[in-house]
C-alpha cells in the first residue's frame, strides 16, 4: 500500500534566507503554490493531469487545487483540478479506495456546483457500492486492520469520513466512527505519525459531527493514553503538541510525536510540513465549529508557520525551515491547509476581515451563488447571500 504521508527527509542544513518565499498573506500563499502546481502538471502522455514521479498522489494534489479555486476563483486552478480528477477516474475506475481520491472528488463536486453533477454522482455511487459489496462498509474498513499502521489508516479514513458526509452516504456514521476507532490505536509506539493522525482526526470529526463527551476509547481496547479522553478534548490535546513561540522559524509548527522527541529520526522532532499541515487543519476545523479562542490563536500561529515554509518558486519542502526534498504532494496538502485556515469572512484573503470583505459580500447580496465569486461569499453554505452570511462576517470583524 502506498503512503499519503511524509517521505524520508534528510536535513542537510539551514536554508539560505533568499530561498524562502516571504509570503505575505494566505491569499499570496494559495496563489504562489497554486501557480507552481499548475505550471508543473503534466499535459501530455498517459499520465496527463498528474505530476512527475507523483502520479499516485494526484488525488491529494488535485484536492488542494480544487480548494484553492474555491478561495481564489483562479480559473487555471479549476482546470488543473478537473484534469487531475479525470486521471484519478482513469486509474481508479470510480473505485476511490484511497481517501484522498474520494475527498478530491467531493471537492470537485462542490467546485462544479448545482448538484447532482457527474462528480457528486460518482462519489455517491462509490459509497453505495462499498456498502453493497462483500462485508459492506465495515468490511472495507477492516482492510486497515492488517493493511497499514494506525496513523496512515486515520489519514485515509478521515478523508473518507468527510467525503462520505459530503455525499450524504447511508453509512457516513460508520466512516466517522472508524476515524475514532483507529485514533484510539495511535501512540508513539504503534504509529509512524502520531500528531499528524490526531490533527487529521480532529479535522474530520469537527467537519462531520460534534466534538462532545463521546469517549475515544469507550471499551478501553486501544492505547492507554486514550483512556478517558473525549472528543471535546481533542482540540486542546492537539494544541498541546504545537511548538511554542521563541522556537525560531519552526514556531507554530507541530511536534511529530506525542513525547516531543525525535526518537531516533532526523532532528529536530518538529517543524515538518505534513505534521503542521494536518495539525493546522484540525485546529482550524475545531475553531470554525466552536468558540475556542486559544484554538483559534493556535491556528493563526500554524498559518504563519506554513506561510513561512513556502519557497520563492511556490514549492513546498518536507521541513518548513530546513533543507529537505520538495514534493508536489506537500504543495497540494499546503493548499488544503491554507483553505481551512482562511478566517471566516476574509473574502479577499488578506488575513483580515474588514471593509473590503464587506464590500465583496455586498456585491453578491441576494445573488445566485453558482459563480465562484459569490459562492465563496456564501459563508454559511445555505445558498443565498443574506443576513446569516453578514452575521458571520460581523462576528469575525477585524479578526486576523
Amino acid at each position: 500500500m502506498r503512503t499519503g504521508c511524509r517521505a524520508a527527509i534528510v536535513i542537510v542544513g539551514i536554508v539560505c534566507p533568499w530561498v524562502l518565499g516571504d509570503v505575505g498573506s494566505t491569499g499570496d500563499g494559495l496563489r504562489r503554490v497554486g501557480d507552481y502546481l499548475v505550471s508543473r502538471q503534466m499535459q501530455t502522455g498517459d499520465d496527463t493531469g498528474g505530476w512527475p514521479e507523483e502520479v499516485v498522489f494526484t488525488g491529494a494534489i488535485g484536492a488542494g487545487l480544487a480548494a484553492a479555486y474555491g478561495r481564489t476563483c483562479e480559473a487555471s486552478y479549476a482546470q488543473a483540478a478537473l484534469l487531475a480528477g479525470e486521471l484519478v477516474n482513469v486509474y481508479s475506475g470510480g473505485y476511490y479506495g484511497y481517501g484522498d481520491e474520494a475527498y478530491a472528488v467531493a471537492l470537485l463536486g462542490d467546485m462544479e456546483g448545482s448538484p447532482p453533477n457527474a462528480w457528486t454522482e460518482a462519489l455517491a455511487d462509490f459509497y453505495e457500492n462499498v456498502g453493497l459489496g462483500e462485508g459492506g462498509t465495515p468490511g472495507f474498513i477492516a482492510y486497515y486492520e492488517t493493511g497499514t499502521e494506525p496513523s496512515t489508516a486515520v489519514y485515509y479514513l478521515a478523508m473518507h469520513a468527510v467525503a462520505a458526509h459530503a455525499a450524504d452516504a447511508t453509512d457516513k456514521a460508520i466512516w466517522r466512527q472508524a476515524v475514532i476507532k483507529y485514533l484510539s490505536r495511535v501512540s508513539d509506539d504503534t504509529a509512524d505519525w502520531p500528531v499528524l493522525a490526531l490533527g487529521m482526526a480532529t479535522w474530520a470529526l469537527a467537519h462531520t459531527g460534534p466534538l462532545d463527551a463521546t469517549l475515544v476509547d469507550p471499551d478501553e481496547t486501544g492505547e492507554a493514553l486514550w483512556e478517558g479522553v473525549k472528543l471535546a478534548d481533542l482540540p486542546g490535546l492537539l494544541l498541546s503538541h504545537q511548538v511554542s513561540e521563541g522556537s525560531g522559524c519552526a514556531a507554530g509548527s507541530f511536534y511529530w510525536r506525542f513525547d516531543h522527541t525525535a526518537a531516533g529520526g532526523p532532528p529536530p522532532g518538529y517543524g515538518f510540513t505534513e505534521d503542521t499541515v494536518f495539525g493546522a487543519m484540525g485546529l482550524a476545523a475545531a475553531a470554525a465549529r466552536y468558540d475556542l479562542p486559544l484554538v483559534r490563536q493556535g491556528a493563526t500561529r500554524a498559518r504563519a508557520a506554513l506561510l513561512r515554509g513556502i519557497r520563492a518558486d511556490g514549492s513546498v519542502w518536507g521541513h518548513l525551515c530546513e533543507d529537505s526534498p520538495p514534493r508536489f504532494l506537500y504543495a497540494g496538502e499546503m493548499l488544503l491547509a491554507l483553505n481551512e485556515l482562511v478566517v471566516p469572512g476574509d473574502l479577499d484573503l488578506n488575513d483580515r476581515v474588514d471593509l473590503l470583505d464587506l464590500a465583496a459580500l455586498s456585491r453578491c447580496w441576494k445573488a445566485e451563488t453558482s459563480g465562484c465569486e459569490c459562492a465563496r461569499a456564501d459563508l454559511d453554505g445555505d445558498g443565498p447571500i443574506d443576513l446569516n452570511d453578514l452575521t458571520i462576517l460581523a462576528k469575525h470583524w477585524l479578526a486576523e
